[in-house]
């Protein structure tokens, strides 16, 4: 996992990863907002992507595949910036790639871009790109816009290349 030296993997799961599992959305932005060190601590999930891997994921992680609101997203990841740019363990997907999975909100990926600009030029392990998420899954037009992509290295699977052509 990209940057895990600097946090802290610490099992049991802690009050903010519990919060997010039942989607307790004011109690995350609480916990999140008092004990910010919570947002730095990986936790074990089993089944985390399609119920079959198990990754260690930080709050941020957990909070995008939740489809959490912005509120409590942007509580979380001020509480730790640098969870933007750090992976989960088990696809090695960065918070951008777990957002796109979940046909985030635009304003969702505005947010996650405005704190790591290059995170959409990342492939996770799989060697797919958040933009390829993103039109796998439903992602608005809008969502789609604010993912800019160098065209040069870029490979969309068959089903989604016929959605490149120039955008309205």
């Amino acid at each position: 996992m990209r940057g895990v030296e600097e946090t802290v993997i610490m099992p049991p799961r802690s009050e903010l990863s519990q919060l997010i599992t039942t989607d307790d959305w004011f109690g995350v932005q609480e916990v999140a907002t008092r004990h910010p060190a919570q947002a730095r601590q990986y936790s074990l999930r089993h089944g985390f992507f399609e119920g079959l891997r198990d990754s260690h994921v930080l709050p941020l992680h957990e909070c995008l595949v939740a489809e959490a609101p912005l509120a409590a997203t942007a509580a979380v990841l001020a509480a730790y910036p640098a969870a933007a740019q750090l992976t989960e363990s088990s696809y090695q997907r960065l918070p951008l790639h777990c957002a796109c999975l979940r046909h985030a909100d635009p304003e969702i990926i505005q947010f996650l871009m405005d704190y790591h600009d290059h995170a959409c030029l990342i492939a996770d392990q799989l060697g797919r790109l958040p933009l390829h998420f993103a039109f796998s899954n439903g992602a608005s037009l809008t969502g789609v816009r604010l993912l800019p992509v160098s065209y040069t290295h870029l490979t969309l699977p068959t089903h989604c290349s016929l959605y490149i052509s120039p955008l309205p």
